[in-house]
């Protein structure tokens, strides 16, 4: 692909912007996460108020049909991507990252909402059947085990040297954390070991995957590992399943996000608003997806601009920290809010504790 890219006069003739001949991979990610960006863009125009000229009905009809046309055009503007110059893909690298910020944030929220809702539905559903009671103990004890299994290898594979402060204080923040959200659900009334276990794995899997973008290492025994081409595999075919689901959950999932009840989302109906709500909802979560997705297939590399692999592994870094950060203030919000400062919202269930 070094050669063909290259060679190929359509990728970009100022080789002065490529730091190195890896670059022009990057820059094909991009192209076609571009691409990618554009056709949905072009999805969420077709539903939008922009095209209220246009009979809702007739709208709703066009993002069920015409596959063919869109493949078509799908193909067209990815041809046309390659005449575009290398030195508009190297910024918008860095919008992708900062939407990928967004996207992580979104994924943090149904996470959340989600890990509720599953403790809740099975819950239920051992009322009739006490398997599902087991079936609950299996998931926490899984997820905890996961969590704890997650959190020695971090110790092991970032903390080597003395001097891996920042390493070591993060794991702990986040396992002490876990720890303190996991006793304050056992202690509020409508709390469940479960979403805690789900939280806890996913926050020590997301301090993995922070630390291993740290090349250095004194503070990384996997850096530079011979195991580094298998760990790409494994983290690639993870984070492409982990995409695949948050696009469908988040695409599923709008009252997560948005204030609306679930009667005022049920109620909307396309033929008398003139506005698709859930269609747009769901390409602006697959706009984001797009550029989350380049950011997932260049391990967070930022090329082509000042050194910008450098400065885009220090802020794959910190974004994903602020990720874990996030997931565990949302899930504590979660617990206590009902009983402290939102008394008089409706959170589906009775919040007087007494």
């Amino acid at each position: 692909m070094h050669q063909v890219a290259s060679d190929n006069p359509m990728i970009g003739a100022e080789t002065s912007t490529i730091l190195n001949v890896g670059c022009y991979d990057n820059t094909v990610v991009y192209r076609v996460s571009f691409s990618l960006f554009i056709f949905f863009f072009l999805h969420f125009c077709s539903v939008s108020d922009l095209t209220c000229c246009i009979e809702a009905e007739v709208r709703a009809k066009m993002q069920t049909k015409f596959n063919c046309f869109k493949g078509a055009i799908l193909a067209l503007i990815t041809f046309v991507t390659f005449f575009i110059p290398n030195s508009f893909f190297a910024y918008y690298a860095w919008v992708c990252m900062f939407a990928s910020a967004l996207f992580l944030v979104a994924q943090v929220i149904i996470l959340v909402d989600w890990s509720h809702q599953w403790n809740e539905e099975w819950s239920e559903r051992s009322d009739d059947n006490p398997k599902w009671q087991m079936y609950l103990l299996a998931v926490a004890v899984g997820t905890f085990a996961f969590g704890i299994a997650m959190t020695i290898v971090n110790f092991y594979h970032f903390t080597p040297h003395e001097n891996c402060n920042l390493n070591g204080g993060l794991i702990t923040v986040v396992l002490f954390a876990s720890i303190g959200f996991s006793m304050l659900s056992v202690w509020v009334p409508h709390g469940s070991i479960v979403p805690s276990g789900i939280v806890f794995a996913y926050a020590a899997a997301i301090t993995f995957s922070a630390m291993k973008t740290e090349q250095d290492p004194t503070c990384n025994r996997l850096a530079g590992s011979d195991d580094t081409m298998k760990m790409m595999i494994v983290t690639s075919l993870l984070s492409s399943g982990l995409l695949a689901w948050s696009v469908i959950s988040l695409g599923g999932s709008r009252q997560s996000l948005t204030l609306a009840t679930e009667d005022e989302l049920n109620a909307e109906d396309p033929d008398r608003t003139g506005h698709l709500a859930g269609y747009c909802y769901f390409y602006l979560i697959l706009m984001l997806g797009s550029m989350y997705l380049s950011m997932m297939v260049t391990d967070w590399q930022v090329s082509g601009v000042d050194g910008g692999s450098n400065q885009g592994e220090t802020m794959s870094f910190w974004v994903k920290v602020g990720s874990i950060t996030l997931t565990i203030f949302l899930y504590v919000w979660s617990l206590l809010a009902p009983y402290f400062c939102c008394r008089d919202r409706d959170f589906g269930f009775d919040n007087t504790w007494e």
